[in-house]
């Protein structure tokens, strides 16, 4: 398939190439290479980076969650458990130190 008009490629806690997955051959592509994350320690090997959205938290759900509360945004029911499933597994159901 034609990748010429990719324009924005969103990387979600993933700061490295090695984390990425199947999806990395899309890198090269885009125009744009968001990436958004919560660790903030890490060091990004991915130069096409152009934007950065890094916030120490303990996940990259509850990032998400606090902008949308900020920006006015009402969740469905839906979404607010998809948000807090993020939140539950990325911090080991609220047991990890970060």
């Amino acid at each position: 398939s034609d990748l010429s008009g990719l324009n924005r490629l969103g990387l979600v806690d993933a700061q490295r190439r090695d984390r990425v997955g199947p999806a990395e051959h899309l890198i090269s592509y885009a125009d744009r290479v968001t990436i958004i994350d919560h660790h903030i320690e890490g060091d990004s090997d991915i130069p096409e980076a152009t934007d950065y959205v890094v916030d120490e938290v303990g996940s990259v759900s509850a990032m998400i969650a606090e902008q949308l509360k900020e920006a006015g945004f009402e969740l469905s029911e839906a979404e607010a458990t998809l948000l807090a499933l993020g939140i539950h597994a990325d911090t080991g159901s609220l047991c990890y130190d970060s």
